[in-house]
């Protein structure tokens, strides 16, 4: 299915009431209620090198991933793969500046990804607070639909982050290390949001070291998965992690992701 990419137009008056009956409809009924003609009024086309950009998107894969038996870490290494080939390819391979920008993904999800987050991130929800009576919360919505939040929170949520992880582990190339990454990702968001964060070859080495240490249980710890990535940082600023062959690095790393785990 072929998609002209659009991004929405956050300053528009239309958009900001838009927004509040979507989530005024969610608190009082659970669902996300606004059509693809509404979201395209709100909505300008995304330009690139003075032209349009039609995306193409196997919308049965990204339903079919959604309903899946998987356990979500799974469904989201999924979707980082897929929207890596989507949005990195030979005839699009859009710089990672363009598509990084929250507003293309608030338009991707509030249409054609509006039911498959729906089905992941909200279903349970709304049927958990229905059978207690409970008021939903519209915040979850803000985050995952809406790219909006407290900043802290707003690069590791959702669809946008899936696609950005996929990105850095280079995802559609090395299919493990992106499935490691979303298994343990507590850990590995925690190296991405240090210092470490615009280093994706040390990333890329911190999940290569966890398949070397064949998965340990330990880096799920809810303690460790906090303290190794702290380690890790440490060591990467004394010892110039820099200056190591990527091979070597993951050694390194192993080695140092190990010595936590023993010394716990």
């Amino acid at each position: 299915m072929k998609i002209k990419l659009k991004r929405i137009k956050h300053m528009d008056n239309e958009y900001a009431n838009l927004k509040e009956r979507i989530l005024s409809d969610y608190e009082k009924k659970g669902k996300i209620n606004v059509s693809d003609e509404e979201i395209d009024k709100v909505s300008e086309d995304v330009i690139w090198k003075d032209k349009c950009i039609n995306i193409d998107v196997d919308m049965d894969y990204v339903n079919e991933i959604a309903k899946s038996e998987m356990p979500n870490n799974q469904k989201n290494a999924a979707y980082a793969m897929l929207f890596q080939n989507i949005f990195n390819n030979e005839e699009l391979n859009l710089p990672t500046n363009l598509v990084y920008d929250r507003y293309l993904w608030t338009y991707l999800n509030l249409t054609i990804f509006k039911k498959a987050i729906y089905i992941i991130y909200f279903e349970k929800d709304v049927q958990t607070c229905k059978g207690k009576n409970e008021t939903l919360k519209k915040d979850k919505v803000e985050r995952y639909y809406f790219n909006e939040c407290d900043p802290s929170k707003l690069d590791r949520t959702g669809f946008r982050f899936n696609w950005y992880m996929g990105e850095i582990l280079d995802a559609k190339n090395h299919e493990e290390r992106c499935k490691t990454a979303f298994e343990f990702i507590d850990s590995v968001k925690a190296i991405g949001e240090r210092t470490l964060s615009n280093n994706y070859n040390i990333l890329n080495a911190y999940v290569d070291a966890i398949i070397k240490n064949n998965k340990n249980s330990k880096f799920k710890d809810k303690e460790l998965r906090k303290v190794i990535p702290a380690h890790i940082n440490c060591c990467a600023a004394v010892l110039m992690y820099d200056a190591y062959e990527y091979d070597e690095l993951v050694d390194i790393i192993a080695n140092e992701q190990m010595a936590v785990i023993q010394s716990s």
